[in-house]
């Protein structure tokens, strides 16, 4: 593995492109100063870096392949000449005005760049998990991709399945009542500002319970009753 741009020892400023060339690896996460920036899920590994938030001076990159086996580091000096904006605020975003908040789904949580193209800053980072934790207190893999949110000033979305089979009845029931207690327990640990979404997309039928509810004339009124009862 290897940087390949920018070089040990240059000097950068403005938008720079972290560039790794990495033989069978499947995803490279990206550090600055030891603090996870973003992550490349394929070849070519890259990173938008905005200089431009980082005081004048030495900083550090750091690729680490997926695995954790290999990583790779430069240290560059940066040169804008411009005081950095102040660091975002860990606390919550507050409404914004118009009602709306901007999100975005990155699979390489390149949100700078998004934001970027987008025109808007983004607000919300979604991150989707296929069922409920089954341990208390453990966000597992989603911590760091939650805490590289939170330090970007963004709040974290954790979207998450009681179950792709479960009917209507089990949920009205509590069948999958502890999950979601587990995942409640798993976020206040967390200790930082998130969103949960719970069983979304409900009027489609990808999903059992959505099938479910579109079968009869009843299916919403017993989609709330399920609701009211989880």
């Amino acid at each position: 593995m290897q940087i390949t741009n920018p070089a040990n020892g240059a000097t950068v400023s403005g938008i720079v492109t972290v560039k790794v060339t990495a033989a069978g690896i499947q995803r490279v996460s990206f550090y600055v100063d030891g603090v996870l920036k973003g992550r490349d899920p394929s070849d070519p590994f890259e990173f938008t870096w905005y200089t431009t938030k980082y005081p004048d001076g030495e900083h550090t990159i750091k690729a680490v392949s997926g695995n954790g086996k290999y990583s790779a580091s430069v240290t560059v000096t940066v040169a804008n000449g411009v005081t950095p904006s102040p660091s975002p605020s860990a606390n919550p975003v507050p409404p914004p005005a118009s009602g709306i908040y901007m999100g975005a789904y990155s699979g390489s949580w390149d949100w700078n760049g998004f934001a970027s193209q987008a025109g808007k800053s983004v607000k919300l980072a979604m991150f989707g998990v296929p069922s409920l934790f089954t341990a208390t207190n453990d966000l597992g893999n989603l911590k760091g991709g939650l805490a590289a949110a939170d330090q970007e000033g963004m709040v974290g979305v954790v979207d998450c399945m009681t179950s792709q089979t479960g009917t209507l009845a089990d949920f009205a029931a509590g069948k999958y009542d502890q999950g979601i207690d587990n995942v409640a327990v798993a976020c206040q640990a967390f200790g930082k500002p998130l969103v949960l979404r719970i069983d979304a997309e409900m009027n489609g039928g990808w999903y059992d319970f959505g099938q479910e509810i579109r079968a009869s004339a009843a299916g919403p009124a017993n989609f709330v009753a399920a609701c009211s009862g989880s």
